[in-house]
């Protein structure tokens, strides 16, 4: 299934002519009927005289519906230009002609209508004047047809011009990720909420659960319906009606995107090229309102490479948004301000960082992501956002999840960008450039460390994690990455493989000092007044034990004190702490922090004013 749009000036008879191809007017509202415009989106439907069928959308040609008509063409394959033989080109035509363009609509016919009305060679000087004023436009080559609804003069050979135009059609893409722009929402008595729009990139299955982003609500496909008819699944390009169940009406609106769920993305902001149309202007942060899909949106645009844009044809912008809406990557949006079309363009990444005006790799980037391969986008996305997900890049990108999962196998395998393992459900991706410059920076922040404290043996996980200014997952992700080759850790102590702390003649005398005072002192060892580094640095390589509260013992005496009281525990005495102090001889504080030590390394278990070994604890006796 096709679907056609229609484009032209309010009251050139659009709608007439839908009614007069399809038996079917497209006007649904009785104001609609009553004012002859239309205000809302219009339908209909017909089988061609080869047996194709193609949907027919009526949008509003008035200046003041400009919103509505856009919120239809977006997903349409393509367009029917209609003007009035008796009024001829007018400034909504030339609107409509532009939004055309913009949003890539390159294959259509343009249809007089009411040509009952005027002469032959009026209709001469009007196919003159289009050819003149629509050379630059996607449609320049269009076949020209001349009608008259009332007279139906015309009718039959447009019917086989729409024949001819859709058999060069492309068929409808179907990357397995369905979307839905909504352009309709109501209710139906008995049957709950419904939305409608143009399938695009996927299919629908009665009974599918769906997201509607950018709310993150869900709902499950309760029926299907194409042309009145019901149906159970529906394909890509199609005209849909969907009712869902599980949302309420007040929950979703035009503008919203249905999809399945978690294969949609949505953005407060996103960058663009942008071209402008006719001799329109833009200055730096211009406020204009978005038009993406079937979504409508205040926006702000910056531009990144000039002030204004008096003198480019087109250029790159970020454009920051009032409130969320669902896009992709490749989405062509229009800009609009007051009462007048200013550009548009595509979209080529969603939610990026704040860019730096005028620089140039950011320029080239851009670029190269408007027209590079899908690996080359894949790599844009993950300059954006990265770590990212797989599926994070897939609702990004609109492509197939095994089109993204091809161009992901080659960018691992020309050692672009790295896969790392967050956990058994979860892989991240990351460019191998950041990757590899986060562990240079791992790597020069230790060494700084190390040149600073050099009697220390690394730096404390924290502190780098600070330096690095990464989240706990990333920096946990590729601390484990860098055990491989780069540092080694032990406890909460981050140390690079090839360090050794430095000891110099003078420090290596005060150790020796420090360790003849706590070999003299067995058990009751002095209260140090020494240089904390070097106590640190003598606990690094086990020469000696902390026990908190001043108590320093050597590695041997605490040994051998663990096992004098594990010795008591393991015949079954659970001696109180004061019968403790006398077996080891030495004093109460001492043999507190003992005991309190003994705990938290897991050999004893404290209970109540007693304790007991533990099976960890009987290990030690075994080994020692």
């Amino acid at each position: 299934m096709f679907v056609i749009g229609t484009a032209g000036h309010v009251d050139h008879g659009k709608s007439a002519l839908i009614e007069a191809i399809t038996g079917i007017h497209p006007d649904r509202l009785i104001e609609e009927q009553t004012r002859g415009l239309t205000i809302e989106l219009g339908f209909g439907w017909t089988n061609l005289p080869s047996g194709i069928e193609i949907s027919l959308i009526d949008v509003p040609g008035h200046v003041r519906f400009v919103r509505h008509m856009l919120s239809g063409v977006g997903g349409i394959d393509a367009a029917l230009l209609v003007i009035a033989a008796d009024e001829g080109i007018m400034p909504q035509t030339i609107e409509h002609m532009n939004i055309l363009n913009l949003l890539e609509i390159n294959k259509g016919i343009v249809v007089f209508t009411k040509c009952d009305l005027v002469d032959q060679d009026w209709l001469n000087l009007l196919k003159e004047d289009f050819e003149q004023t629509m050379a630059e436009t996607s449609l320049k080559d269009a076949p020209i047809v001349f009608t008259s609804t009332v007279t139906r003069s015309g009718i039959s050979e447009l019917l086989a011009e729409l024949d001819k135009l859709v058999s060069d059609l492309d068929a409808p893409r179907d990357i397995n990720k369905a979307r839905l722009p909504i352009d309709r929402v109501f209710t139906m008595t008995g049957f709950g909420t419904v939305v409608t729009g143009t399938l695009l990139d996927g299919r629908l299955e009665v009974g599918d659960l769906v997201e509607i982003s950018p709310t993150g609500k869900t709902a499950r496909i309760r029926g299907l319906q194409a042309h009145n008819t019901e149906i159970k699944i529906a394909n890509p390009g199609s005209r849909v009606a969907v009712n869902l169940s599980g949302i309420q009406i007040n929950e979703v609106s035009r503008g919203h995107v249905l999809g399945m769920e978690g294969s949609l993305s949505s953005a407060f902001s996103f960058d663009a090229s942008i071209k402008l149309v006719n001799d329109e202007k833009i200055k730096h942060n211009l406020k204009v309102h978005v038009h993406v899909g079937s979504a409508e949106v205040q926006g702000r645009i910056r531009l990144l490479d000039s002030e204004n844009t008096q003198d480019l044809d087109q250029t790159f912008v970020q454009i920051l948004l009032s409130e969320p809406i669902s896009i992709s990557e490749g989405d062509l949006y229009v800009a609009r301000i007051s009462d007048r079309t200013l550009g548009g363009g595509k979209v080529i990444s969603i939610n990026p960082p704040r860019h730096k005006r005028f620089d140039a790799e950011v320029l080239a980037l851009l670029a190269q992501q408007l027209t590079g391969t899908i690996e080359t986008r894949i790599l844009g996305i993950l300059e954006q956002i990265q770590p990212a997900t797989q599926s994070q890049v897939t609702s990004a990108l609109t492509e197939s999840s095994q089109s993204v999962e091809d161009g992901i196998e080659k960018l691992v395998s020309s050692e672009q960008i790295v896969i790392l393992q967050a956990s058994e459900q979860t892989s991240l991706l990351m460019t191998n450039n950041l990757v590899t410059r986060i562990r240079a920076d791992t790597e020069k922040i230790i060494h700084e460390y190390n040149q600073h404290w050099h009697l220390r043996f690394g730096i404390p996980k924290e502190e780098l994690r600070a330096h690095l200014k990464l989240d706990s997952r990333l920096f946990s992700v590729l601390l484990d990455t860098f055990q491989n080759d780069l540092v080694d850790i032990k406890e909460d102590i981050v140390t690079l493989k090839t360090w050794k702390p430095q000891i110099n003649q003078d420090e290596q005398s005060k150790i020796n000092d420090i360790i003849n005072l706590l070999h003299q002192g067995v058990f009751a060892p002095p209260r140090l007044d020494t240089d904390l580094e070097l106590l640190g640095y003598l606990q690094g390589i086990g020469e000696v034990k902390d026990l908190g509260d001043g108590v320093i013992f050597t590695n041997t005496h605490y040994l051998s004190a663990t096992k004098i009281v594990l010795e008591q525990f393991n015949l079954g005495r659970n001696s109180s702490l004061a019968e403790i102090r006398d077996l080891i001889g030495t004093n109460r504080r001492i043999t507190q922090a003992l005991l309190e030590t003994m705990d938290k390394e897991g050999i004893t278990q404290r209970l109540g004013d007693e304790r007991r070994i533990t099976e960890a604890g009987k290990l030690f006796l075994e080994n020692k």
